[in-house]
């Protein structure tokens, strides 16, 4: 049936890029660099979902569906709940599932490399070599048949940053089912230039987390939602079972969190971080406060960043690590359970996108790093701007260090009550079942059992 849809391989066969509705095609000539923009009419997008429906009917007969969930980064994997339900389920239900970890080509063949390596180690050990994939490095050496590996494939990321080869639209033209868990809670405004691209309207299926989110969609998508379905979010599933695993520690734990949209970086156009204006101060922390134990956890993008020759370099960024690593009360943390970070903290400082949400699941206080008032419409949805009524804001270090003493320290967190009944009527839909939810949907549309 997808043959009907071919006309996308011709039109789509170059690297591309996306912003809102425009398609961004570059080409080189001799070596001249040449951009074209192409402007997609939306009638192509329904299209695409009526071909989708006969593909829902093709796989309904099989016997066996393969489920792929392409990652690059050990801490990007939203969909893993996901996967390990399917996993632990594989005998009651019709699909068999791989991981598929491809590299991220944003920050260079090094960090490429050890992402990937890293990825291969933490998750062959979790479900066993026989069910991850690597992808070469080099596109040219990948030899992964992925049109008879997969019939649905299931990203980190709504955009693409490795090889062509894995590009939504070729995934597509090769009769793939392309379903997305968000990597992160959608809260801002700037998520709204992902909801309006070709890309969304291009997946399978979109899950989305609540209502307002559903609503972002309907209102903004070029399809209306029409492939959105309201799950709740995923990605949150573990921490139900993880949390149940800390023993209460007597010293208080903070856990630090700084976004990589650094001014000028990558994806700077989210404009989050403020790390340049306290990155003394998270240094300073743990000799004010050494009777508290710090989590630093940082966005996994922010010293890939940095340590580029236009920002800090890498000497710079490996004398920071150095130093923060040095001190006995604080714990470096890059590996993929963040959840277990939220668990074992007693509070969150932080700029970045999803954490905001995120961390309601915990119950726990967290202070919002935030450049001034004017940014919380300039920056954020309703949604969004609903959450940060709910947590403690800081504009400046006194306001960090006000968060400290009098919420962390001194336990005066007044905004708890307001913020446990916000989180149960508007964050935690579905908690802790929504990987249950999504199977629940496959089954509807391909049939329940083997």
């Amino acid at each position: 049936m997808f043959k009907k849809f071919r006309f996308l391989e011709n039109l789509f066969s170059v690297r591309n890029y996306f912003y809102n509705n425009i398609m961004h095609k570059i080409i080189y000539i001799f070596g001249i660099k040449i951009s074209i923009k192409t402007k997609i009419n939306k009638k192509v997008f329904f299209k695409l979902q009526e071909i989708y429906r006969h593909k829902e009917k093709e796989l309904k007969k099989k016997k066996t569906i393969n489920v792929v969930f392409m990652l690059s980064l050990i801490s990007m994997f939203p969909a893993r709940p996901l996967f390990e339900y399917l996993l632990k389920n594989k005998n009651r239900y019709k699909y068999d599932v791989k991981i598929l970890i491809v590299p991220d080509q944003r920050f260079g063949l090094k960090n490429a490399i050890s992402s990937q390596l890293k990825a291969y180690e933490e998750l062959s050990a979790a479900y066993g070599a026989d069910n991850i994939l690597v992808s070469s490095v080099d596109g040219r050496l990948d030899t992964i048949d992925i049109k008879n590996l997969a019939d649905i494939i299931i990203p980190a990321l709504p955009y693409d940053i490795t090889h062509p080869k894995y590009s939504l639209y070729n995934l597509i033209n090769l009769g793939i089912l392309p379903a997305l868990v968000n990597y992160g809670y959608f809260r801002s405004i700037y998520d709204r230039n992902l909801i309006v691209s070709n890309t969304y309207s291009m997946y399978w299926k979109v899950f989305t987390e609540n209502n307002y989110n559903l609503q972002e969609f309907k209102n903004f998508q070029q399809i209306n939602g029409k492939n959105c379905v309201l799950t709740g979010y995923c990605k949150l599933d573990f921490y139900e079972s993880i949390k149940n695993t800390i023993n209460k520690k007597d010293r208080k734990v903070i856990m630090i969190s700084p976004h990589h949209s650094v001014d000028g970086g990558y994806n700077s156009i989210m404009h989050l971080s403020n790390f340049y204006k306290y990155a003394d101060l998270f240094l300073k922390l743990p000799e004010l406060y050494p009777d508290i134990d710090f989590i630093f956890r940082p966005h996994p993008a922010l010293f890939f960043c940095l340590e580029r020759k236009n920002f800090w370099g890498s000497e710079k960024v490996e004398k920071y690590i150095k130093k923060m690593k040095s001190y006995k009360n604080v714990r470096y943390s890059d590996g993929g359970d963040y959840l277990r970070d939220f668990a074992e903290s007693d509070a969150l400082i932080q700029d970045c996108g999803s954490f905001l949400v995120d961390y309601f699941y915990t119950k726990k206080p967290q202070c919002y790093m935030l450049k001034n008032k004017e940014q919380i419409n300039e920056t954020f949805s309703d949604f969004g701007k609903l959450c940060l009524e709910n947590v403690y804001k800081a504009y400046n270090s006194d306001d960090i260090i006000n968060f400290i003493n009098e919420v962390v320290i001194n336990e005066n967190d007044y905004m708890k009550d307001q913020r446990d009944k916000f989180a149960e009527a508007e964050v935690m839909i579905n908690y802790p079942n929504v990987s249950e939810k999504i199977v629940d949907l496959f089954n509807q549309i391909f049939g329940a059992n083997k």
